[in-house]
């Protein structure tokens, strides 16, 4: 009756009962399907000779190995982030680094400034003994809501810019609190105005001449950073004209650190709390 199954086109059950042979089982023997009268269904064994069985999560085993690994892998991307107070560390010292430069800049620029060659002493004794006094809020506000506009317009048409601002959000805010992101926005921000328009921009020239050379610089500087790309440096140049412009206008430093600041914390106010995020370029 087995072999005659084998070779038989008609079905199992009619052979049975042509031949008045009982049911039997199937079972694998040396890759052949064969019955054995009485014997349980079993899943089939593996080259190991384990039985296979289905998760009770309802996966088959390439399906919960490819879960497994998706979930591992995300969670070591996580990990990759800095903890917080790896990124408060290197806030502060940023931090001190850059006002100590900004300082060192604004003591040797009445020696070592061009201005002072070309004639334009008085001009840079004019910026440098401006010092830091009380900002001009609605300008600065002004220069804020035109800062995050644009960043908002160019993060929607641009997807790489979107792509390297987020990843470089994610990478210093992840471990933070919406309460660190204020200071981890603010203080940086404040300190590089002090460093490249409080102190390189006079030392250069008081004048477009520095605004321009110091914006051109502060942008290069930020493709240091591998997630950022030559639009990231094209938009910090542009972002440092604009602080440039606004130090040159009102002479005063405070004016163009409040503007930096603020605009640091609208960005990463926005990437932290989700609501304000530019959306997905278009397809």
């Amino acid at each position: 009756a087995y072999k005659m199954q084998l070779l038989s086109p008609l079905p199992s059950h009619v052979l049975h009962k042509a031949l008045g042979v009982r049911p039997r089982l199937h079972y694998k023997q040396g890759g052949t399907t064969a019955l054995r009268e009485g014997e349980a269904p079993t899943a089939p064994a593996t080259n190991d000779g384990n039985t296979q069985r289905t998760p009770p999560n309802g996966f088959s085993s390439s399906q919960e190995s490819r879960r497994r690994s998706a979930a591992e892998g995300g969670a070591a991307s996580h990990s990759n982030f800095p903890s917080r107070p790896d990124v408060l560390s290197a806030v502060a010292s940023t931090t001190l680094v850059l006002a100590l430069t900004g300082q060192a800049l604004r003591m040797v620029a009445p020696i070592a400034s061009p201005a002072v060659w070309l004639g334009h002493a008085d001009a840079l004794q004019h910026y440098l003994s401006q010092g830091v006094s009380s900002p001009s809020l609605a300008l600065d506000a002004g220069v804020v809501a035109g800062v995050s506009a644009a960043r908002w317009c160019l993060m929607a048409l641009v997807s790489g810019f979107k792509a390297s601002s987020n990843a470089s959000n994610a990478q210093a805010l992840s471990a933070c609190s919406p309460l660190d992101v204020v200071w981890v926005g603010a203080i940086p921000g404040a300190a590089e105005e002090w460093c490249f328009r409080g102190g390189l921009l006079p030392a250069i020239s008081p004048d477009w001449r520095g605004a321009a050379v110091t914006a051109i610089v502060f942008g290069l500087l930020h493709l240091l950073d591998r997630r950022r790309t030559p639009v990231s440096a094209a938009w910090a140049t542009g972002v440092g004209a604009a602080y440039g412009a606004l130090y040159l206008h009102t002479g005063n430093v405070a004016d163009a650190a409040l503007a930096h600041a603020l605009s640091n914390v609208v960005s990463g106010l926005g990437y932290k709390l989700g609501g304000t995020q530019a959306p997905d370029t278009p397809s």
